[in-house]
């Protein structure tokens, strides 16, 4: 039940049930031309009925080719030992070696001999791996993203609730837009309103701003100051004062003339980057004065990883 195979000059050694489980059409004649009967021709003579093995036949010899069957076989192939290992590997496991299965070439290889032993079951797996292996190399690959997404509220005149963002070496931060919130309201008024004759101050029509506090100027300013590690302003010692990002002033909102009311939008789409020079790390910290809060969302991370962003100058 033992046969040894000599493949191009290396011994192997398997069960003979492991070759004729694999259905592989070359073992499975020759195991065939192995328990070939003995019968009578029509003179009578005894000759031995054997099984042909067809055009494979000539890369392959037994040392045994008229003795029959015996306890320990002993087949010659004519092939690559290390190809054959492979095969036999599969003929065990059902699987193709993990080493050959990620390698086209040997795989190509593997299929070529795999028709030569007419084994169906290698063949098609071979096959199937080189398409998964071409797939995957035609595939364009995901690249990890560094940016992260954030939204804060910046409160009015309130410097324990500034915000700082980390900026990591390299990365950028990306506002995307800013809302004008928190204690301040839009009221609008038409010719026919009933509230326009309570409103002493209101005389037309429009578009008019309140707010909680009777000091409030009706201006919003949105504001920020780049640090470096050590808390130090980028912008040197002597000049520390956060830099304007928007502003928004009362009489953009009040009402021109009786005839063209303004309309006002309090969301501002910004698109602007700010960074430390040079790439270094820092904080930036974004604040806010006036009469309102903002709520200002943003993007950090390397500048091709940021959705929609194309740098033209970093601030």
């Amino acid at each position: 039940n033992i046969i040894t195979v000599n493949a191009g000059g290396r011994h192997f050694v398997t069960a003979r049930n492991t070759l004729a489980s694999s259905s592989a059409g070359f073992f499975r004649a020759m195991l065939a031309r192995w328990n070939s009967t003995v019968v009578s021709d029509n003179n009578n003579n005894s000759v031995r009925k054997v099984t042909p093995c067809g055009k494979n036949r000539k890369r392959a010899r037994s040392d045994d080719e008229e003795g029959g069957p015996s306890n320990n076989k002993i087949v010659f192939i004519d092939c690559d030992p290390d190809i054959f290992e492979d095969v036999l590997y599969f003929m065990r496991r059902r699987l193709i070696k993990p080493s050959t299965a990620n390698n086209s070439c040997r795989l190509q290889q593997l299929c070529t001999e795999a028709q030569f032993f007419s084994y169906d079951a290698l063949s098609e797996a071979c096959e199937a791996q080189i398409r998964f292996l071409q797939k995957k190399a035609n595939a364009v690959p995901k690249r990890s993203t560094t940016a992260r997404y954030g939204c804060s509220k910046i409160e009015r005149n309130d410097e324990n609730d500034d915000e700082y963002i980390s900026i990591p070496e390299g990365h950028v931060l990306y506002l995307t837009s800013a809302v004008l919130v928190g204690e301040c309201r839009i009221k609008r008024y038409s010719n026919k309103s009933q509230d326009l004759q309570k409103e002493k101050e209101t005389t037309v029509a429009g578009a008019y701003l309140a707010t909680c506090e009777k000091d409030d100027t009706g201006d919003f300013q949105l504001l920020f100051n780049i640090y470096d590690s050590h808390g130090q302003s980028f912008f040197g010692e002597d000049d520390v004062a956060p830099r304007c990002i928007t502003h928004v002033g009362l009489d953009q909102i009040r009402r021109r003339s009786e005839n063209n009311a303004t309309n006002f939008d309090f969301r501002y789409n910004l698109g602007l980057c700010l960074a430390p020079p040079n790439g270094l790390k820092g904080d930036i910290m974004l604040t806010s004065m006036g009469s309102g809060s903002w709520n200002v969302h943003w993007w950090v991370g390397l500048p091709e990883d940021i959705p929609n962003l194309s740098i033209g100058k970093v601030i």
